[in-house]
């Protein structure tokens, strides 16, 4: 067995059932984001679901010498999300878990979305307010009585130049 095929072997052996995808599949979901970058196709494409299977990503990769490419939904125009060629990109789309703490303290998994985290929050009292970038305009009250509006969404990229339509 060669130096790749196992690594991709004790790769597959640290991430539950389906979360590692190969050739194709990895191409399709991982190699690409929303910015005008050239894809790059990635070795492999990790989805782990649980802190400890990320580690466990990790300290393989890093012991392996192989690089690590994180990447949330691919919806960056940066191309952070562009992983490097023979490397891993770290999908964090499963890692999903809220959990709030006394005080109001939220730890919150890198694939939670804002909208997924303000439902969460809610029931507790908690509002995770919009951005700016959000998609749609929020408005809330301070408790000074105070009402507070974000604007309308602009798609623009840290230069001010106009970005392509949301998805």
């Amino acid at each position: 067995m060669n130096g790749t095929a196992s690594f991709l072997t004790a790769l597959k052996g640290v991430l539950s059932g389906d979360a590692l995808l190969l050739g194709a599949e990895a191409a399709e979901a991982g190699s690409a984001d929303r910015s005008r970058h050239a894809p790059c196709a990635p070795l492999a494409v990790a989805l782990p679901s649980t802190v400890a299977e990320v580690q466990a990503v990790v300290r393989l990769c890093a012991a392996h010498n192989v690089p690590i490419t994180p990447r949330g939904a691919g919806t960056g125009v940066e191309g952070g999300a562009i992983p490097i060629r023979g490397g891993v990109a770290l999908d964090t789309t499963r890692l999903k878990g809220v959990t709030v703490q006394p005080g109001g303290l939220a730890v919150v998994g890198a694939g939670v979305r804002k909208l997924e985290l303000a439902k969460a929050l809610a029931p507790h009292g908690l509002l995770f307010g919009a951005l700016t970038s959000s998609r749609r305009p929020c408005s809330t009250l301070t408790p000074s009585g105070v009402k507070v509006q974000t604007r309308p969404p602009t798609r623009r990229s840290a230069a001010w130049r106009p970005l392509p339509p949301a998805a």
